[in-house]
C-alpha cells in the first residue's frame, strides 16, 4: 500500500462496522489529526490558554496526548509521522515566520529545519530520519518556493528544485529514499493541497535535484504526486477539456530486454 493514499468506496451504511474515537485532548476546545503511523497519530489541538493551535502526538487515547508545541513558537501544527518522528511547522517568535519542524516525541526534542536564505518552510513528510517539504520567500507575492529534504537539521538540507523551466516546487511525501511532489509555474496558496492546480507536473526524486523525473502523463495538462511507498507513486492528473482531476498511480517500467 502506498503511504498516505486512500481510496474510499461507498459500499454500505455510513460508518458501519467502525468505532470512532474522539482524540481531542482534555481541556482543548477543538482538535484535528493530520497523520497516522505505527499506532501513533499527530495533528493539532487548540490551546485553552492562548486559543492558538499546538502540535500534538497521540497514541489512540486523548488522555495521554503529548503537547509538542515548542516554547519559542507562537503556534504549531504536526502534519506527518512515521511512528518515530513527527513533522510539521510552527510560527517562530524569534525567526519571524513559519518554520518547518521535526520532533522526536516531545516538545523539547524538536529541530527547526528552516534553511538559510528562506523566510518560511513547511515539513509535510517524514520517513526513517528523512524529512521533506518546501521553503519559500515572499514579499507581496511568493518569489521562490523550492522542494526540500532534510536529515534532522537545517544544516542537512538538500534543495530538490530541478533545473527545469518551472519557478516553484514542493515535496509532499517520502519513503525509502524517494521523494514525491510537483513543480509548477504558479505558487499555489499554502495548505491548498486539494485545489485544481493547473500548472503542476508530478515529480519524483531520489535525494537530489538532478534525480528529478517528470511524471506528468501523456494526455494530461497537469499532475501532482502526493504519496509513495518508495517504488510506486500516487497522486492525480488534471485535464483542461473536462476540468476534472483523475486519480493516478505510477510505477517505473522495467528496461527493455
Amino acid at each position: 500500500m502506498i503511504a498516505g493514499c486512500a481510496l474510499f468506496l461507498h459500499t454500505g451504511a455510513f460508518g458501519q462496522g467502525y468505532h470512532s474515537n474522539d482524540l481531542t485532548p482534555a481541556g482543548s476546545p477543538s482538535g484535528r489529526l493530520s497523520g497516522i503511523a505505527g499506532g501513533t497519530q499527530v495533528g493539532a489541538a487548540t490551546s485553552s490558554v492562548t486559543s492558538y493551535s499546538h502540535a500534538v502526538l497521540l497514541n489512540g487515547n486523548a488522555l495521554t496526548a503529548i503537547d509538542l508545541h515548542p516554547a519559542a513558537y507562537y503556534y504549531s501544527m504536526a502534519m506527518c509521522t512515521d511512528g518515530l518522528q513527527q513533522g510539521g511547522w510552527g510560527y517562530s517568535l524569534t525567526g519571524g515566520g513559519i518554520h518547518a519542524l521535526v520532533w522526536n516525541g516531545s516538545s523539547s526534542s524538536y529541530s527547526d529545519l528552516n534553511p538559510s536564505g528562506y523566510m518560511f518552510s513547511y515539513c509535510l513528510g517524514v520517513d526513517h530520519g528523512e524529512q521533506v517539504g518546501y521553503a519559500q520567500n515572499q514579499s507581496y507575492f511568493v518569489t521562490a518556493s523550492h522542494a526540500m529534504c532534510w536529515y534532522g537539521s537545517a544544516g542537512s538540507v538538500v534543495d530538490l528544485h530541478p533545473a527545469w523551466p518551472y519557478g516553484f516546487s514542493r515535496a509532499v511525501g517520502c519513503r525509502n529514499g524517494e521523494e514525491v511532489g510537483y513543480v509548477s509555474t504558479l505558487a499555489y496558496p499554502d495548505g491548498d493541497a486539494q485545489g485544481y492546480h493547473t500548472t503542476s507536473h508530478a515529480v519524483r526524486w531520489a535525494g537530489t535535484a538532478a534525480s528529478a523525473v517528470d511524471l506528468n502523463p501523456a494526455g494530461y495538462d497537469a499532475s501532482e504526486a502526493t504519496c509513495t511507498n518508495g517504488a510506486q507513486e500516487g497522486g492525480w492528473g488534471y485535464q483542461v477539456l473536462t476540468n476534472t482531476q483523475h486519480a493516478m498511480f505510477w510505477r517505473e517500467m522495467p528496461p527493455p530486454p
